[in-house]
């Protein structure tokens, strides 16, 4: 291991830092990042531990996984029944390359807000296993149906670019059994405060650079969804400290500081600078607003 490559003493063993191409189908740069911070607290269970943090950027739509933490998306079939009337947006005159491109493009963007459907559905089952009140489930699932929207529009746009139609294939459900309270609320605050934060404001800035209409009605539209989404996650992340206790405030702690580490580890992604905005401006402030919170509760309590 080249010296550069090696974390700070007393660490020396573990790579600072690490990068990888992930096996999904945006086929982007995993951004790997060494936690100094969780693997201090790992030593003392494992003296050789070395901890890491990392994210991979993603496209709208909160991601389906698998049990390995793999996002899951359907393969992309000859189909025109999740095509919907959506204006016609600008194609004419465009070379053949720049029309594939748009196509794959629009293709697996399709293939992401589809898999979503199956992960708030996930997450529905998930809330109710833990007792979620009802208008928290509801949300959930009208986040469902959003998802099939913008799935629906994703594949037209997706279809008229490639001049043929394009749908969904089966979706590998690999069905699992609910998350644990303290992963719940982990997992929400990664997939949902994080990445519909940043799909959003992604979103947002995509619809107002494109001159064409129908993709900036339809950009803006989703980005608004969006929002709601990361809205809704939030409330599930306070929710979890609210009846999870001190094993959901240590673990979304630890997810606190994985954010700061990545933020302090300035690594150049494509989304970097969206990506630090909202780290910097949305998550930190709001996640330690709702520690504080939780904190505050679970003293009054005690």
């Amino acid at each position: 291991m080249a010296e550069a490559d090696r974390a700070p003493d007393p660490f020396g063993t573990c790579g600072r830092t690490a990068q990888e191409r992930p096996t999904d189908p945006w086929d982007r740069q995993r951004v790997v990042a060494f936690s100094a911070k969780r693997t201090a607290a790992e030593r003392a269970k494992s003296s050789k531990a070395c901890c890491y943090s990392w994210y991979v950027p993603c496209p709208g739509g909160r991601a389906y996984r698998a049990e390995s933490g793999e996002a899951v998306v359907a393969a992309l079939s000859s189909r025109d029944d999740w095509m919907v009337e959506v204006g016609r947006a600008e194609t004419a005159g465009l070379a053949p390359g720049d029309r594939e491109s748009l196509a794959q493009q629009w293709s697996r963007e399709a293939s992401f807000e589809h898999a979503s459907v199956a992960s708030f559905s996930q997450l529905a089952l998930d809330l109710l296993a833990v007792g979620a009140p009802a208008d928290m489930v509801a949300a959930c699932l009208r986040a469902a149906l959003d998802e099939v929207d913008h799935a629906s529009r994703a594949f037209t746009l997706a279809s008229r670019y490639a001049q043929k139609p394009i749908g969904p294939g089966a979706l590998d459900r690999r069905l699992r059994q609910p998350l644990p309270l303290a992963a719940l609320a982990v997992t929400t605050f990664e997939d949902g405060c994080i990445g519909e934060s940043l799909a959003s404001v992604v979103l947002a800035e995509r619809a107002r650079e494109t001159s064409d209409p129908v993709l900036r009605e339809m950009l803006a539209t989703t980005a608004n969804d969006e929002e709601r989404h990361a809205e809704l996650a939030w409330r599930i992340v306070a929710g979890t400290l609210s009846v999870g206790g001190e094993e959901v405030s240590v673990a979304l702690t630890r997810a606190r500081d994985d954010v700061a580490t990545e933020l302090a580890s300035g690594r150049s992604t494509w989304s970097s600078e969206a990506r630090g905005d909202v780290l910097r401006h949305i998550v930190l402030p709001c996640i330690d607003r709702a520690l504080e919170a939780g904190s505050k509760r679970r003293s009054v309590v005690v």
